[in-house]
């Protein structure tokens, strides 16, 4: 794959996943779950302000003793997200993703996110 759209093209069709704000993190945890990812992106007011990933319910719930039944999305999510274009190269997007530590980039075009891409969908293409 060149880019990040053929990248999202050659995996299943998946709805994005969101929660609000104000979900607590047991929530999030279950709906990451059945679903089987690792993320989700959090919209209030029908705007992205964050993503909540499982490292970090461990790094941010687990990790510090905090009650995951009382514990906000709002509280532990990153509030600073990066975004790909659809157009990005598949490498130009892996270097990001590096550079920032982030597991999990939303992919946005004309203002809107499309879809989201992982390092997992990464390794998996570059493997097949």
């Amino acid at each position: 794959m060149d880019t990040v759209r053929e990248l999202m093209q050659s995996k299943p069709a998946l709805t994005l996943i969101t929660i609000p704000p104000d979900a607590l993190m047991t929530e999030a945890m279950r709906i990451m779950l059945d679903k089987g990812i690792h993320s989700l992106l959090v919209y209030e007011n029908n705007k992205m302000i964050g993503i909540v990933s499982d490292r970090d319910y461990s790094r941010k719930v687990l990790a510090q003793g905090l009650d995951q039944a009382t514990t906000t999305v709002g509280t532990v999510m990153s509030r600073r997200v990066i975004t790909v274009d659809p157009e990005a190269s598949v490498m130009d997007t892996m270097r990001l993703m590096s550079e920032h530590g982030f597991r999990h980039l939303p992919v946005e075009e004309h203002g809107q996110i499309i879809g989201m891409v992982s390092w997992s969908d990464i390794m998996s293409d570059l493997l097949n």
